[in-house]
Order: structure tokens, then sequence, then C-alpha cells
């Protein structure tokens, strides 16, 4: 897979009903972060969201405001056992291997089966089961999935896989969290996908007022 991503991106997401749709760029650089820049006539960037390794950050411009938050108290990501690490691997097309296990560890303990055309990788982890189905003839990570034992799930699926750099990528990632009073669907056609997208968090401009972080809260179906 790739260390890192740039793209134009068109997005759509679907939270309880309300749909918004808007466009933008997507950075993504493993260790580093995930940068989504909302840009939505293509003209000038309105509001910038960034999950960092240690806190999300929502950089609000029309308002001259920002946000900071730490993953346990965003209510949607919290219920998913969503933290940096997962999302970093969701939006670079990889396998997350949770807890810092090694990949031989992991594939020690993950059961593989044959479906069809894919090979499915299950690993259970305390409270998770994570499923992954591999394409076996393109060797390509088609949909990853993680099932809670409260009943929710996260499942992220990829397609229109295009040749970028030395690896193949998709350009479309479809990502849904499911369970009781609760839906959520995102989803990302990308363009002009290039290797590489380092990044360095934004400091918001020192005349940027620090809000609560409640707008990003709402943002992301939190309380």
């Amino acid at each position: 897979g790739l260390n890192g991503v740039s793209a134009k991106m068109k997005l759509s997401a679907n939270i309880n009903g309300k749909a918004v749709s808007s466009s933008g760029s997507i950075k993504a650089q493993k260790s580093r972060g995930v940068q989504l820049a909302i840009t939505p006539l293509g003209l000038f960037e309105i509001a910038r969201v960034e999950f960092l390794p240690l806190y999300v950050q929502y950089i609000n411009k029309m308002e001259a405001e920002y946000a900071k938050v730490d993953y346990s108290s965003i209510a949607l990501l919290k219920q998913h056992g969503i933290g940096f690490a997962l999302l970093e691997s969701l939006f670079l097309n990889s396998i997350y291997i949770p807890d810092g296990l090694s990949v031989e560890k992991f594939l020690s303990t993950a059961t593989v089966k044959n479906i069809g055309e894919n090979m499915v990788v299950t690993y259970k982890a305390a409270d998770i089961i994570y499923e992954y189905h591999i394409n076996k003839a393109a060797g390509l990570l088609t949909k990853s999935v993680g099932t809670y034992k409260n009943g929710t799930s996260v499942t992220c699926t990829y397609a229109n896989f295009r040749q970028v750099g030395t690896a193949q990528f998709p350009a479309a990632i479809e990502l849904t969290l499911g369970g009781a009073g609760i839906g959520a669907s995102l989803s990302f056609s990308l363009s002009k996908i290039k290797e590489n997208g380092e990044f360095t968090p934004t400091t918001p401009s020192a005349s940027y007022k620090k809000v609560s972080p409640d707008s990003l809260l709402k943002l992301l179906g939190g309380k």
C-alpha cells in the first residue's frame, strides 16, 4: 500500500437522514494524519478537518474559529471504537492491525477463508471482530468491517482502483456506520490522486477564536 496520498475529493455525507455534499481535497500521511479541506465551489476553502494522532482539529475559516477535541469525546467515533490508527488505515486502504501487534502475530491469530473471488481475513479483538475482504486475483483490499459487541458496525468499501505510483489505490471510498439509532455514511470520490500526502497540521491564525467543540461534535454526530 501507499504511505501517503493526496487527491481532489467530492464528498457526500448522510448523517441521521440529513444529506450534505461538498468538494475539496484530502491529504493522508501514515503516522501523521488525515486532512480534509472543504472547498464547496472549488473557489476557496471554507473549513478544514484534521484527524491527527492525538486529537481532531476543526477550522472554520468563514467564522474565523477553531476547535480541538479528543477522539474519546466524539460520541459517533467512541461508540464505534474509532481512534486515529483505525481512521488512518481506512483512508489509506490498509489493514488495521490493533494494539501494535506485529504483522506475523496478527496473521497467526487471524482466520483466513476463501469466499468466491475474495480471501476474507477475520481477527477478533476484545469486543470487536475485524473482517477484511481481499480480491485474490488483484491482491486489493476491497472491504473492511468492524463489528462491535454492542451491535454497532463500521464498514468501509473501496472501488474504482487506479494505478498511483507503485500501487493501486481506490478512487471511491465509502464509510458506513450502523447500529441501533445510528445511521451515517460518508462517500468520497477521488480524482487526481497522487502518491505522497505530506502536510503539516494547521496552526490556526492568532486572530481565530478557539470555540468549544460543539460545532465539530455536531458535524460528527456528537451530543
